[in-house]
């Protein structure tokens, strides 16, 4: 029997929810959800809080190299890269510093599009 994770990404107009569902059960064991798209295609997302712990991911594409990406664990702020410059790391940085707040209480609520429904 096959036990090890299988990880899909599901694509609904334009949000984008990635799963990680592992062997037993097919229990979910992360889920991500949306959070901001900047205008070079930069897609911030963030997991719901685990352990009093939240993943926050950024992924750009590049031509050159596919990707580039980084995680954030909040609330902690252990941060991993790959690709990004030092002042595109500063940036980022911010940005989630500045935003952790609402990623902390969206990562409750089953994402933005959950806790701000009508």
């Amino acid at each position: 029997m096959d036990i090890s994770p299988k990880i899909f990404d599901l694509v609904i107009g334009s949000n984008r929810l990635t799963l990680t569902i592992s062997g037993y059960g097919r229990q979910v064991i992360n889920m991500m959800y949306p959070y901001m798209t900047l205008n070079d295609d930069t897609e911030i997302t963030h997991s719901e809080m685990r352990n009093g712990r939240v993943k926050v991911y950024i992924e750009t594409p590049d031509e050159t190299d596919g990707f580039h990406d980084a995680t954030c664990w909040l609330p902690e702020y252990d941060w991993e890269c790959h690709g990004y410059s030092d002042a595109e790391m500063t940036f980022f940085k911010k940005l989630i510093r500045d935003n952790a707040h609402l990623i902390l209480e969206f990562s409750q609520e089953g994402g933005i599009l959950n806790a701000t429904a009508l």
